[in-house]
Order: structure tokens, then C-alpha cells, then sequence
């Protein structure tokens, strides 16, 4: 088992360089190649797939698998050949890695779970817990350490990394599996996932045997469903891409008027820059708005940390959007959703 871990969308050229020199008995992937691999678990994309699919990108990665092919044919160093240079320095490396497997015939497989599931996962948590998990990524992206210490996974590390974890474990041990003893795997995935999957691979069981209830995506919930829906969105926007925190209203779907009202208020609210603040611990509030005391900014944010459902609020108040809504510039404060 070979596993890299690298940045979405980074040049890592070694990856596709050991792909190709390597030529695997499979290639895992995180992250789905096409919108419909990446609605099975497990799954493996073809040729074919790729040639339907209306990504340019994917058009190509095949072009450029299919001149190489060629011109591998007139070098004794896969690595030297002159389109080679330039997809191993200028792709991503998911990309490069997938050029590699296509020209190697590797079979490329998915290794996480469908997005939906993991988003109707996150969607199960309280308010309460995913309003706290919301405050704990800011701090952690602020630099602070944990309110409490040895404090229990809050529900973004629990559902969204160390799941998923445990996911792409036994993806790459079926994919082991599968190849038989002696035969090379390599897995690539997100860098948040590599030391826990290295401790994986020195301490699990073979295989996990929760796994199987991991893939489920229970059904929305009943109630609730709107409020759940906008922290979930604010709590992806904190550590993911946009198009990964739109996830989150898209698989609570169509929304009941009062259900929609929650969702638009609190959706307001948990974006606006003076909720970022009332997340802060008060000690910390003079070094984020020097421009202000700290007694009399902490007072000023009393509705937002009110409405907060892990402070017993409705996720909303008037009170805490009018304050909201006032504004407020601060310089440096989209260090928080870094």
C-alpha cells in the first residue's frame, strides 16, 4: 500500500510519476473523478464515463493519456517523455495521478462516500452541536486552542473527517484486498486525512466493521430541518469550498415555509461578520477590533451569543439580526474561514 496526502488541487508531481513508473493493480482516489462515480461508493471510472461526461477537463485528460500513450512508445524513461513534463508540473495532482492511471490501464477507484451522504450525516446532529462545532473550526482556524481540553470530536471532525476516515480505510483495504498479496495500491487523499489513516493502517482491524452504517444517509429530519440546514452550510463554509458548504441546502431540498424562513434568518446571521465575533471568548475581542473596548463590544454582541443554539437560543433572533445588520468592517477577519 502506497498512500499519498496532498492539498485538492496542488502540483505534487511524485504522485503521478510513481503512478506511472509503478503501474498499481488500482488507483483510490478521494474525490470522484465524475459526478456520477461519485454517487457510488466503491466505484471505478471508465473510459467510456469519461468520453460521455460534458467536463472539458475530462475530454482532456483523455486526449493528453492518448498522445503520451505514443510517445512513451519512444523512450526507455516514462519519466522524460516531453508531454509527461508538462503534466507533472502543471496538473493537479489528482489530475496527473489519473492521466498516469489511464495510460498504465489502472483501474481508478472512489474511495470516499457520495457527498449527500456524508452532508445528510452532518444534517442528523443537533443545532446545538453543530452550532458548537461552528465556534470550535472558527477558533481553530483563529489559531486558539480547544475551549475544553481532551474534549470529545465536535460533529465537523466527527462526521466529516474521522467517518470519512474510517471510509477510505477500507476502500483501500478492499482495494488491497482485490489485488492479491505482493501487488501495489495507492491510494491519493486530502491531507487532513493521511495521519489518521496512517494510525489506520498500524492499529485497525483488517477491516472496520462500522463501515457499512457509515455509507447510510438517514433521512432529513423532521423538525428542525431549515435551521440545521443553514449551520451546516456555515459550518462546511468554515474549512470547505463553497460549492461543498452549498451542499448542505441542497440536500435538505425543498423546505416548508416556516422551515424556510429558519433556514434564510439564520443563514443571514451565522454570515455576517459580527456572529464570527460573538464566537470569540471575550478575552480575545480587543486583539480582532482594536478599535473598540472590549467590555462594550462584548455587550454589543449579547444578542448573536443568545441566539446560538449551544447557548440554549433558536439559531435567530430580530434582536440578533438587527445587530447583524448594523455591520461592522474588520480588517483581517476572513482569517477565521481560512
Amino acid at each position: 500500500m502506497f498512500l499519498f496526502g496532498c492539498e485538492h488541487l496542488s502540483v505534487r508531481p511524485e504522485v503521478g510519476d510513481f503512478v506511472l513508473l509503478c503501474s498499481p493493480a488500482a488507483l483510490v482516489l478521494e474525490t470522484a473523478v465524475t459526478e456520477e462515480q461519485g454517487r457510488v461508493y466503491g466505484s471505478c471510472v471508465s473510459d467510456s464515463e469519461l468520453a460521455a461526461s460534458r467536463e472539458p477537463w475530462h475530454a482532456t485528460v483523455l486526449n493528453v493519456s492518448a498522445h503520451l500513450q505514443a510517445q512513451l512508445g519512444e523512450t526507455d524513461d516514462p519519466l522524460a517523455a516531453p508531454l509527461w513534463q508538462q503534466v507533472r508540473l502543471g496538473a493537479a495532482a489528482e489530475q496527473a495521478a489519473l492521466v498516469a492511471a489511464l495510460v498504465r490501464r489502472v483501474p481508478v477507484l472512489f474511495g470516499d462516500r457520495p457527498k449527500d451522504a456524508t452532508v445528510r450525516r452532518l444534517l442528523a446532529e443537533s443545532a446545538a452541536e453543530l452550532d458548537a462545532a461552528f465556534g470550535a473550526q472558527l477558533a481553530s482556524n483563529w489559531g486558539m486552542p480547544p475551549a475544553v481540553a481532551d474534549a470529545p470530536p465536535d460533529a465537523f471532525a466527527r462526521v466529516v473527517l474521522s467517518e470519512r476516515d474510517a471510509v477510505l480505510y477500507n476502500s483501500l483495504r478492499r482495494a488491497a484486498a482485490a489485488a492479491g498479496p505482493g501487488a501495489a495500491v495507492v491510494g491519493l487523499v486530502g491531507g487532513a486525512h493521511l495521519d489518521a489513516l496512517a494510525s489506520l493502517f498500524e492499529a485497525a482491524p483488517r477491516f472496520l466493521d462500522e463501515v457499512e452504517h457509515l455509507l447510510q444517509a438517514p433521512p432529513p429530519p423532521a423538525e428542525g430541518l431549515g435551521l440545521r440546514a443553514a449551520l451546516a452550510e456555515a459550518l462546511l463554509r468554515t474549512r470547505c469550498p463553497e460549492e461543498v458548504a452549498a451542499e448542505a441546502a441542497a440536500a435538505a431540498g425543498s423546505l416548508p415555509a416556516a422551515e424556510r424562513a429558519a433556514y434564510e434568518a439564520a443563514s443571514e446571521l451565522y454570515g455576517s461578520a459580527r456572529m464570527l465575533l460573538a464566537t470569540l471568548p471575550r478575552e480575545r475581542l480587543p486583539e480582532v477590533v482594536c478599535a473598540r473596548g472590549g467590555g462594550e463590544l462584548w455587550e454589543l454582541l449579547r444578542p448573536l451569543r443568545e441566539a446560538r443554539p449551544s447557548n440554549g437560543g433558536a439559531g435567530w433572533s430580530e434582536e440578533a439580526l438587527a445587530v447583524a445588520r448594523a455591520g461592522m468592517a474588520v480588517p483581517g477577519l476572513a482569517a477565521f474561514m481560512a
